[in-house]
């Protein structure tokens, strides 16, 4: 599931440059990546109902993950700003 939440996130931060670009806001545009990695990370989380016990491997593999995908999204989300026209 991580691989596939980076991979959406990088395609939202491209259609998000592109929207930019064609004069939607840099503001907007954080607002849609924030929401596709909130539920990301929701998602993520999910994985631990999956497993009859709770197991702390498990658990650890999920933080970690979800730790990935934020920063991945957060690098991206900065990015808006020097990848958009001024």
């Amino acid at each position: 599931m991580e691989q596939k939440a980076i991979d959406r996130l990088q395609t939202e931060f491209q259609l998000s440059v592109n929207a930019i670009n064609t004069g939607n806001t840099i503001e907007n545009e954080k607002a849609i990546l924030e929401a596709w990695e909130d539920w990301y990370l929701k998602a993520i989380s999910t994985t631990n109902d999956v497993v009859s016990k709770s197991n702390g491997n498990i658990n650890d593999a999920i933080k970690e993950s979800q730790s990935r995908v934020s920063l991945k999204s957060q690098e991206w989300i900065k990015k808006l700003n020097t990848s958009s026209k001024n």
